[in-house]
């Protein structure tokens, strides 16, 4: 869905890379949480380093928004909001109080 918002506003992975711009999203849930938790129930997330980092980068939804910036390779700040139903609502409203009221060089409004 992070991709498709940029690619319909006419922007591709070639043209904002490197560029500074935020990610704001909200993320109330995800597959991954439910097969990481699957895997530790059955005690098989325990034995090896990878499969406890595995276990570590599962189990928090904060770095979703980080995923999508470090994949299209943007330089701004990404935020990620998990409030149930009202997620993606809160994570648009405060990304457009974030362009009125920057907080950090270069994440203004153009």
């Amino acid at each position: 869905v992070g991709y498709e918002v940029l690619f319909r506003a006419g922007w591709s992975r070639k043209t904002v890379q490197g560029q500074k711009i935020m990610v704001y999203m909200g993320d109330c849930g995800a597959e991954w949480w439910h097969l990481v938790q699957d895997k530790m129930n059955k005690g098989m997330a325990v034995g090896s380093k990878s499969d406890r980092l595995i276990w570590e980068s599962g189990k928090s939804f904060a770095c979703t928004s980080a995923r999508l910036g470090y994949h299209m390779d943007l330089r701004g700040p990404t935020w990620l909001c998990d409030t149930a139903c009202s997620s993606g609502l809160t994570a648009f409203c405060t990304s457009m109080y974030s362009m009125k009221r920057p907080t950090e060089k270069g994440t203004e409004s153009p």
